[in-house]
């Protein structure tokens, strides 16, 4: 027995702004935190996730980079087929960077050791 499903792939395809919603969910992440990571208004996420406003393409990489989404798949709805075929880069980490210093040598200098 088979039933046609007219239509039912326009109903199940998800929009820019589904994914762009569904990136948030997936990842975990508030519309406050990512407004406040890409420095743009709550609004502004708002309108993206609404379908009221495109986000440019460098918006739409820091937000498949903060939510640890495929790139491709936000701006089609497709996943990468094979590794490399994207501009998709996983983040290390939601945490903040911290940098490391050097530690000083035991004479108490920070430049290189002079070895002869």
């Amino acid at each position: 027995m088979s039933i046609a499903h007219a239509g039912i792939e326009d109903r199940l395809t998800f929009g820019k702004s589904d994914r762009l919603n569904k990136a948030l969910e997936f990842s975990g992440i508030s519309s406050n935190e990512m407004a406040e990571h890409l420095d743009v208004s709550r609004t502004t996420i708002s309108n993206y996730i609404n379908g009221r406003t495109e986000p440019k393409r460098s918006t739409l990489r820091d937000w498949a980079m903060r939510t640890g989404v495929p790139l491709e798949w936000l701006e089609s709805g497709k996943f990468p087929t094979e590794v490399g075929t994207s501009d998709y880069k996983a983040p290390v980490s939601h945490a903040p960077i911290v940098r490391k210093t050097r530690p000083a040598n035991r004479r108490g200098s920070t430049g290189p050791k002079n070895r002869r």
